[in-house]
């Protein structure tokens, strides 16, 4: 009779792992570092049940089984995945703004034809774009973001249990919302080499009004190439603090929409 007992409590744990694997792969294979394609399918997989095992013991059991059918258990498990490909894609955003403000300075530096096959996305994006994805992932790993976005995992169990995450409309307006700041974030990165490649053009154009002779394409693309590489040198030293800062406000979005999923 005891090991009669035993049957819904194993019943339940594993419904619990199954739904708790769900929300923490879609976090793993959408999120940013994890969900790089360069990233091994079976690391993440592997990685997904390790995270899942230690997060097993402290999620307190549910009072009622979740379903009581298979179609119900099913629908949780889409729930939890799109949860947490929600919340994982929100950590990417800020190195998609990283890597559209590197397109921006590509292009005013003449390098739009100068390109790179980004191994995150599979497609062409310039060499300054993926020169900052880059260093953006390097400073990332330095200071330990990952780990916040483990930490972000457990965080969510204790705040929404397993199967009980929703997906309210309010949750769709902050994703839109974090998809305008993307723009937002690769201006405010670009600006200062657009205005200073801006300014050049408008040197160049009054020397080529004074000086006829000149040929300003000659000189304009090396010089377009040699100003935008001294900004970024310049401002690289910045970019740490910068990027450290952006990763703060994405953290914090990133809890308030693990808060907006709460029943």
């Amino acid at each position: 009779m005891p090991s009669m007992d035993l049957v819904p409590i194993l019943t339940q744990k594993f419904e619990t792992f199954l739904i708790i694997t769900m929300r923490v792969g879609g976090i793993f294979f959408t999120s940013a570092f994890f969900g790089n394609r360069l990233f091994p399918i079976r690391a993440k997989a592997a990685l997904t049940l390790f995270v899942a095992i230690l997060i097993l013991p402290i999620v307190p059991l549910p009072k009622e089984p979740y379903s009581g059918n298979l179609i119900g258990i099913l629908l949780t498990c889409v729930s939890e995945i799109s949860f947490g490909v929600i919340i994982g894609f929100s950590s990417l955003l800020l190195f998609i703004g990283i890597q559209m403000a590197g397109e921006i300075i590509g292009f005013q530096m003449g390098f739009s034809i100068v390109n790179v096959i980004d191994p995150m996305s599979q497609s062409q994006v310039s060499t300054i774009a993926e020169f900052k994805f880059i260093i953006a992932t390097l400073i990332y790993l330095a200071i330990n973001g990952h780990h916040f976005l483990l930490s972000g995992i457990v965080q969510s169990f204790q705040l929404i249990p397993p199967g009980e995450a929703s997906l309210p409309s309010a949750m769709g307006e902050a994703m839109t919302r974090m998809c305008v700041d993307v723009f937002v974030i690769a201006m405010k990165i670009s600006a200062p080499a657009m205005i200073t490649l801006f300014l050049t053009s408008v040197a160049l154009g009054i020397i080529a009004r004074t000086v006829p002779q000149m040929n300003v394409f000659i000189v304009g693309f090396p010089l377009g190439i040699g100003v935008g590489f001294l900004i970024l040198a310049t401002g690289i030293s910045y970019f740490g603090n910068i990027f450290a800062k952006l990763l703060s406000s994405t953290e914090q979005n990133i809890l308030d929409l693990i808060m907006l999923g709460r029943h």
